[in-house]
């Protein structure tokens, strides 16, 4: 119901000339991936019906640039979420693997960060569907691009869920997104929550299609893009009701921008924040545009901690689960 009564109703560009648009607020989001590629299959309406909304395809994996086809399906599983679930998104594709056990030095890794994020294809989320051994250079690539104002989502979890956060979720600035259920609920593969935001959002047992069949896809590589959809739909609502405040609508353009509003968005189940935008007070089916157009101006103006306890006092409702006082509210004349 989200995506039907808040972003489907809004303006769309489908023409969307990359090369000429270079305001954020004036264009659809950009969404990079970095991943296996990108695959079309006659047989999969969803990805052949969105396959215009592809806007650049680049080869990293090896010399030739071109050759962006996606044999192995992971790449174009995320994909194909992007195009679900952010329906009004341009999306850019980035290969710098072949499978989950090819993958491209770490240079050219950079690279794919680089070219997403420069003048060519100006990206505004990055999609980071892997984990890796830390590399100062990466490391380095991501500290920039977060400091930069780059929204960049990674998977939690490398299909190890008794080993720690992986890198690069595990940076600071970095979205590290954990998997759940439908429901919020904890998947088994997750690794333990740490100090700090632990965002999850569904990435389990999702209906997909590859090499002729539907076939059902789970882990935290798929719930990667599910928030980064989350993101992008959140953005294109307010790029589209903040004409007039621009201020306030590049604030949220920012990762500080982007973490209050989750933080906002989320109910605290087994450990885990789970992100859902149809939040009350948000983008729930009882919250006028106006009044969720009001709320994200508080959030900008008091943060997510204090916009969480006005709410509680004003409503007197278990709205925000799991939410716990913070400590510095007496600071602000409460209780």
């Amino acid at each position: 119901m989200f995506i039907q009564r808040y972003i489907l109703p809004l303006p769309n560009n489908p023409a969307d000339d990359i090369t000429l648009e270079s305001d954020p607020l004036k264009r659809n989001v950009r969404i990079a991936v970095l991943d296996t590629g990108f695959c079309v299959d006659d047989g999969d309406e969803l990805v052949k019906g969105g396959e215009e909304r592809v806007i650049r395809k680049r080869n990293f994996f090896s010399a030739d640039e071109h050759a962006h086809i996606d044999n192995d399906g992971h790449g174009t599983h995320v994909v194909g979420l992007l195009l679900r679930f952010a329906p009004r998104a341009k999306i850019i594709v980035a290969k710098i693997s072949n499978s989950k056990h090819e993958v491209a030095g770490n240079h050219q890794i950079v690279e794919a960060l680089t070219w997403v994020s420069s003048d060519e294809c100006r990206a505004d989320i990055i999609v980071l569907s892997f984990g890796l051994g830390q590399n100062p250079n990466i490391k380095s690539s991501i500290k920039g691009l977060v400091e930069a104002g780059k929204i960049i989502f990674a998977a939690a979890s490398n299909d190890r869920g008794n080993e720690p956060r992986a890198f690069p979720a595990s940076q600071d600035g970095v979205f590290g997104i954990h998997v759940s259920d439908g429901k919020g609920n904890r998947v088994g593969m997750t690794p333990a929550p740490v100090r700090g935001d632990n965002f999850s959002t569904l990435g389990n047992a999702i209906d997909s299609w590859w090499d002729g069949e539907d076939v059902y896809i789970s882990g935290s590589s798929f719930a990667t893009p599910v928030a980064a959809a989350i993101a992008a739909n959140a953005l294109e609502f307010i790029r589209h009701n903040f004409a007039s405040d621009r201020d306030c609508a590049k604030y949220f353009y920012t990762p500080l921008g982007m973490r209050e509003l989750f933080r906002c968005l989320s109910d605290r189940i087994d450990g885990y924040d789970y992100v859902k935008p149809w939040k009350k007070h948000l983008w729930d089916n009882e919250t006028q545009p106006e009044d969720t157009c009001s709320a994200l101006r508080d959030i900008k103006t008091y943060g997510a901690q204090l916009w969480i306890e006005l709410w509680i006092e004003k409503t007197s409702e278990a709205s925000f689960q799991g939410f716990e006082k913070p400590r510095r509210y007496s600071e602000y004349g409460g209780a």
